[in-house]
């Protein structure tokens, strides 16, 4: 479904996203609170290894903050 509804749209960060729900941290549901936080971080975070935009001083899910430490670990080791 995420696949669906942002990948194919080309929404920031869909991909790795994905690749972190079904591989990384296998999540049968992801709440509304979750969803929506996603969205807000699509629009507030740049994609790349320093994720622009994002501060952990933030309240974001723990979801997010799980996401982000591991696309940050995966861009260090250089595994795109």
């Amino acid at each position: 479904m995420f696949t669906l509804l942002l990948v194919q749209q080309g929404v920031p960060h869909s991909k790795n996203w994905v690749d972190y729900l079904e591989r990384q941290r296998p999540v049968k549901v992801v709440n509304r609170d979750q969803w929506l936080s996603f969205w807000e971080f699509t629009r507030e975070v740049e994609e790349g290894d320093d994720m622009k935009g994002y501060s952990e001083d933030q309240a974001w899910p723990t979801l997010i903050d799980g996401f982000v430490e591991w696309v940050r670990k995966k861009e260090k080791e250089g595994q795109k």
